[in-house]
């Protein structure tokens, strides 16, 4: 089958190229990212102009129908970042499948109008597959609109990158002045010059997240990379939220409020089912122990990732083409 699809964002559906190719389908795609450098692309542009937040009103969704005729020729279409650009499609009358990785309602958080209109649309479209690439997005997106939402991760298996560990030193993944100093522990921004390649993240010895998110695709595709990640303790990601140091990203457009019972049961890097192997450290003072004992045992780490992989890719595969199957 072929999917068209238009994302603002490279990596989730790049993933999804992957996967189908591998399953004999195919997706074109127009990337409105900046980042689409990353993939050796051009950034791509539409005939005209589309808010995001415009893609629920008829007369949009009439206006995208008249000028891209073409795309009656596709099976159906596949919305992932964001989700809001599912409804642009609704003339074509065709299979939609959102691969949510991000809170759902964006941008339409702030706007409870908008919001109301998109989950009518999505409890009234009757060829939508939804489906969520973490457990935390999958219980957001029921919660709010009643509608069934599957659960199938990314994998990200593009990067075609494997951990070296090459170098001694572990990269540091935060956003925020989270104060942590060790000789060996590395700011990524300060180390990785821009259009550094993903085999430049695998030579380090691990790396260490003060995380924005309960889920990213920088962990998907470093965690198929077999690469040791060392997180913070639920208890630790509590104490850094307050401090707004972590976590900033759960919610745009309102004052943030974290569950914090569903954050430590559907956050990605604390899922011992999909993500085993896991390191975590539960104070900054602690990372100095913990790179000491992950120097002994980052191959052995890395062996347990490396084992979750080959079955995290059999259950994904086999999850997609149960999806796929429903449009055949």
């Amino acid at each position: 089958m072929n999917f068209f699809n238009i994302d603002m964002h490279i990596s989730v559906i790049e993933d999804l190229k992957t996967i189908y190719a591998d399953l004999g389908h195919n997706i074109n795609s127009l990337l409105l990212s900046g980042h689409s450098w990353v993939l050796g692309r051009e950034k791509d542009t539409l005939k005209f102009p589309i808010k995001v937040e415009d893609c629920i009103t008829p007369e949009l969704q009439d206006r995208f129908y008249e000028a891209y005729p073409e795309l009656n020729e596709y099976d159906g279409f596949i919305c992932c970042y964001p989700p809001a650009f599912a409804p642009l499609f609704t003339r074509f009358n065709k299979p939609i499948i959102m691969q949510i990785p991000i809170r759902y309602e964006f941008p339409y958080t702030g706007n409870r109008e908008m919001w109301g209109k998109f989950n009518s649309w999505l409890g009234s479209y009757k060829k939508l597959i939804v489906c969520a690439n973490n457990k935390f997005d999958k219980w957001w997106f029921e919660s709010n609109t009643g509608v069934k939402c599957r659960h199938i991760p990314s994998l990200c298996s593009y990067t075609n990158t494997e951990y070296s560990a090459n170098n001694g030193d572990y990269l540091l993944y935060s956003k925020k002045d989270d104060g942590i100093q060790h000789p060996r522990i590395k700011r990524k921004e300060q180390v990785l010059n821009p259009g550094y390649t993903w085999d430049a993240l695998t030579k380090f010895r691990g790396i260490v997240h003060v995380p924005y998110q309960v889920s990213t695709m920088s962990i998907f595709e470093q965690y198929t990379t077999n690469i040791p990640l060392i997180m913070p303790t639920p208890q630790l990601l509590r104490a850094l939220c307050k401090r707004r140091i972590a976590l900033t990203e759960v919610h745009w457009g309102r004052k943030q409020t974290v569950d914090w019972s569903k954050v430590v049961e559907f956050a990605d890097y604390y899922d011992k089912e999909w993500m085993p192997g896991i390191t975590y450290y539960n104070s900054f003072r602690q990372l100095p122990a913990i790179i000491d004992e992950m120097d002994r045992l980052a191959g052995v780490t890395s062996a347990i990732m490396q084992g979750a992989n080959v079955r995290r890719k059999d259950i994904v595969y086999n999850a997609w083409e149960e999806e796929l199957s429903k449009i055949c």
